[in-house]
């Protein structure tokens, strides 16, 4: 296949008006979305946005061939683009791609490829008036310059001219901090519970003591190996109920030492609870709503089972929609341009369909083989509102109201009336 493209042409040496941006931590979003809840909350967002149904539309006098055209190149390319482009808004906020034309047929200059661009090695050049130019890649034996002409570029919730805009992601970095921070400590209360921490306590005017062998040793570190004979695994712990016999045989042995258990089960902090909490917060983050949020007071039910649904498909049908836009305005319209002349832009264009519910079956079945796996940290309730899978308290049989014909009224005649 013939494939042209500028980009591989080594930068020119002299530097333009430019100025790079301040690229954002990376790194940073690749480990907390990560995150099991953020993770399934992503495939949702990305799989309600890549299947809603798309069409394409043209103005008054257009030939039919350009409109089949474009059909045909967007069904090759359209879910692959889309589907980059809906992570990257939750991820990174930006995503660039690298257009290679293809010349292959001799007659009109097609999509080869959209290549996508890692994040991290591509620079964003603007002018001085802050718009967008060029991206920036370091090659092997240079910088290597993609023009407008053979980029794409898509961001979102830019302030000013920072094109590098900002993921969903930075909603919950604190929280996924917090998170793993009461995580580990609940992790240590954990290990603390699993037995009993030990105490030994040795005489203070005796630093040194003969050991077994008659060697004399620091009394500390002779402390210190009294109780790894007595733990498991290495843990200074021992189970209080498993040791009892023993503690009492080294006291006797040792009258001048003490040896204790200090039981650690008297407190439990609620540590679950804080955590559920948390991932609740990662959920409200990533733009879905949590039931208390939205629903009705009455009763304690909810009121509109689709009220918080429809929020979420809101959200997700904007980002849909942005995602079209951009590429009408850097995909098709180059198409247009180099095929038909710059008087043909605009002129064909692909239109964002709706997020229906017969598209909701996918999301449905999709959600439901996820709560098989019930992850322990995922935030299942507000996901399963986010799909509108009823849960078992809530399916109430529904009968539509007919309206009915009010009955005639029929009088009894007397007999001699009939007559």
């Amino acid at each position: 296949m013939a494939q042209q493209t500028y980009a591989q042409k080594i930068a020119p040496a002299y530097n333009l008006y430019n100025q790079t941006l301040n690229m954002p931590p990376y790194a940073t979003y690749r480990r907390v979305r990560k995150d099991p809840t953020i993770a399934l909350v992503r495939t949702l967002i990305n799989a309600a946005i890549t299947s809603a149904p798309w069409s394409i539309g043209s103005l008054d006098g257009v030939p039919e061939d350009r409109v089949r055209f474009i059909q045909d190149e967007m069904a090759k390319h359209r879910d692959e683009i889309v589907e980059r482009a809906a992570f990257a808004a939750v991820d990174y906020g930006n995503q660039g791609w690298e257009l290679i034309w293809d010349t292959d047929d001799g007659v009109n200059l097609k999509i080869g490829r959209a290549k996508p661009l890692l994040q991290d090695i591509t620079r964003l050049m603007v002018d001085q008036y802050g718009q967008l130019i060029y991206f920036v890649q370091d090659g092997p034996y240079g910088e290597i310059y993609i023009s407008t002409a053979e980029n794409m570029h898509m961001s979102w919730r830019v302030e000013g001219d920072q094109w590098y805009g900002e993921p969903l992601l930075i909603n919950v970095l604190d929280v996924f901090d917090n998170w793993e921070a009461v995580d580990a400590a609940a992790l240590r209360f954990d290990l603390k519970l699993a037995a009993g921490q030990m105490i030994i306590r040795y005489p203070k005017n005796e630093p040194f003591t003969i050991d077994g062998d008659g060697v004399s040793r620091p009394t500390a570190e002779i402390a210190k190996e009294l109780g790894e004979t007595l733990v498991a695994g290495g843990i200074a712990a021992i189970q209080s109920s498993a040791t009892q016999n023993q503690l009492d045989t080294l006291q006797l042995q040792n009258p001048d030492w003490d040896i204790s258990m200090l039981d650690t089960a008297a407190s439990s902090p609620q540590y679950n609870e804080r955590l559920e909490y948390m991932d609740k917060l990662k959920v409200r983050g990533l733009g879905f709503p949590e039931r208390s949020v939205l629903e009705a007071t009455s009763a304690g039910s909810r009121a509109d089972s689709g009220t918080a649904y429809a929020f979420a498909v809101n959200n997700l049908t904007l980002i849909h929609s942005i995602i079209t836009k951009n590429i009408n305005k850097q995909l098709i319209n180059k198409l247009l341009a180099f095929n038909y002349g710059e008087d043909t832009i605009d002129t064909i264009f692909m239109i964002p369909g709706p997020i229906l519910d017969s598209h909701k079956e996918s999301l449905f079945e999709l959600t439901s083989d996820l709560i098989k796996s019930r992850p322990e940290v995922a935030d299942l309730d507000t996901l399963m509102d986010r799909v509108d899978i009823p849960k078992s308290e809530e399916i109430v049989e529904v009968i539509p109201e007919v309206e009915q014909t009010p009955e005639p009224i029929v009088a009894e005649v007397p007999e001699e009336e009939l007559e």
